[in-house]
């Protein structure tokens, strides 16, 4: 039975979150079977593990494997607890691969989590610059790119490790003359999150503005 400070987190209540932290080496192993269980939230269960740290090494492979859960609600939660138990660089090594894997739904999860952990993700900027340029796939309709959101992911996480990389700003100039309109628009928003470390793209920026390109305009 999870003790009523364990049962609490996972059902999405934190106010017991100090007690549960003394009792890490209890929770952990409760809160890995929480994720696989039906009666509780295996999302908390994950955010749970996250609050941990490095504490609830325990639970990377079962972390890890819930990134290949259907649920993207799933995977974020997963994606950012092993953020949050994980070296940053370990992190990176883990995540890099998973990027360009065959389910565009985790690899914009990844591009994600990569973002949030800023220059510590340096090394994933090759990786992130190849999501900039995926092609397009079309579900069963040919109405919506399923790779859209991992090039929009991919560009924020780029800015979000901005000039700790030599890469990222000629990436993202050059990615302003991409021939997909939605695609240029992302890169103009990234630039444009990146501020006076991306002053480089003024002269890229004022050309879209003198063509008019309808989509990066408003970026």
């Amino acid at each position: 039975m999870i003790p009523a400070t364990i049962e609490a987190l996972v059902l999405g209540d934190d106010d017991d979150l100090p007690a549960v932290r003394e009792a890490a080496k209890e929770a952990v192993p409760m809160l890995v079977e929480a994720l696989q269980s039906d009666r509780w939230n295996p999302e908390n269960a994950a955010e749970a593990l996250g609050y941990f740290g490095p504490a609830a090494k325990d639970a990377v492979p079962a972390l890890t494997q819930a990134l290949e859960d259907y649920d993207s609600g799933m995977q974020d939660a997963a994606a950012g607890a092993l953020i949050c138990i994980l070296p940053a660089d370990e992190a990176v090594r883990k995540f890099v691969p998973l990027l360009l894997a065959d389910d565009p739904k985790r690899g914009d999860t990844i591009a994600k989590a990569l973002g949030s952990l800023g220059p510590q993700a340096k090394a994933a900027v090759p990786e992130l610059i190849r999501c900039l340029n995926v092609k397009p796939a079309y579900d069963k309709s040919g109405l919506n790119d399923e790779n859209r959101y991992i090039r929009h992911s991919a560009a924020q996480a780029l800015a979000k490790i901005g000039v700790a990389s030599d890469e990222v700003l000629p990436a993202l100039i050059k990615h302003l003359s991409h021939e997909n309109g939605y695609a240029r628009r992302q890169a103009a928003l990234a630039l444009g999150e990146m501020g006076p470390d991306a002053k480089d793209a003024v002269p890229a920026l004022i050309q879209i503005l003198i063509k008019e390109d309808p989509y990066a305009t408003t970026a």
